[in-house]
This record gives C-alpha cells, sequence and structure tokens, in this order.
C-alpha cells in the first residue's frame, strides 16, 4: 500500500489540500478554505503527478459551489465528497471513476442532472439520496451496480437511463 510522503498546505488559491503518495498518485483532501468558492476544477495532474482521489468529505457542506470539474484521472470518489453542497447543479462523474463513496452527493438539494462514469462498479449507499431537485439520471452503458438507496428520496427524478451493462440494483436504489 502506498505511503504518504507529502502533504501541500494550498493549492490554487486555496482551493484544497492534497497528500502525495509513494505511488505518485495525489489524494485531494480538505476543501475547507474552498467554502466561498462557486466553481471548482480539480486538475488531472499536480506537479506532473496524477490525481487520481477525492478524500472523505473533502468539500461537503460548501454551500456556495455550483459548478464542479473532475478530471478524467479520477477513480475514487470518497465518502461524503460533496455532501450538503445545496448550491450544487449538475455533476458529470468521469469515464475514470470506479468507486463512489457513501453519501458522496447526498443532500444536494439543487442538484438537477447527474451522468455516472461507464466503469463504475463499486457503490456506497445513499449515493444521491435527497437530492431532491433531481430530476434525469444517465448512467453510462458499461456501469455494472446502482447502489442500496442510491436515489432515494429523488422527488424530482422523472428520468433515469439503465444501461444493459447493469447487473444489481440494491435495496430502496429508488
Amino acid at each position: 500500500e502506498p505511503k504518504v510522503v507529502d502533504a501541500y498546505v494550498n493549492y490554487g488559491n486555496g482551493e484544497f489540500t492534497y497528500t502525495v503518495y509513494s505511488d505518485n498518485h495525489i489524494e485531494i483532501c480538505n476543501g475547507s478554505k474552498s467554502k466561498t468558492i462557486s466553481e471548482l476544477t480539480i486538475p488531472a495532474k499536480i506537479d506532473g503527478k496524477t490525481v487520481t482521489e477525492i478524500d472523505w468529505y473533502a468539500f461537503s457542506e460548501n454551500k456556495n459551489l455550483t459548478e464542479v470539474t473532475l478530471p478524467n484521472t479520477l477513480v475514487d470518489i470518497g465518502t461524503g465528497a460533496f455532501q450538503e453542497c445545496t448550491a450544487l447543479k449538475s455533476i458529470k462523474i468521469p469515464d475514470s471513476v470506479q468507486t463512489i463513496g457513501d453519501y458522496a452527493f447526498m443532500g444536494d438539494v439543487a442538484l438537477r442532472d447527474v451522468s455516472v462514469s461507464k466503469k463504475f462498479a463499486n457503490a456506497g449507499d445513499s449515493i444521491f439520496s435527497k437530492c431532491i431537485a433531481l430530476e434525469t439520471v444517465e448512467i453510462s452503458d458499461g456501469a455494472t451496480v446502482i447502489g442500496e438507496s442510491m436515489f432515494s428520496d429523488c422527488r424530482s427524478l422523472t428520468k433515469v437511463t439503465v444501461p444493459d451493462s447493469v447487473k444489481t440494483i440494491g435495496k430502496y436504489a429508488f
């Protein structure tokens, strides 16, 4: 298992902190300094090292965040990473993402549109639960799972595209 080799306090304008691991991948950590930003772009690389993870609760409870751009190098979105980001309107999860942790986008009450990656195979519980404005979800062909309570309490949900590649639908998924 890779070990931490360095940790940085700030990236950009203090948008987040990050950790560099011995295998040269980067995990985006605490975004608490970013509570006032409305647009966030996570880069694919920082100092030549690939960004592959967003840590647990890294950007949770950012009430101003309306737009997030995720890199196509991202593999793991941690538990609660964007939970209670109440102004976030849409999210496109890149095809590189394989794992999304529990509650990653739970309670994002302004979230209307979601596009889920085709490599998505490991689903946490309640990922989009309580996203009451969520209207459309497109799950890319190649995704294999819809997690337990993944879209529970999404009262405005009117369109969900589920490809044949999905083999598992968890309890209370909708």
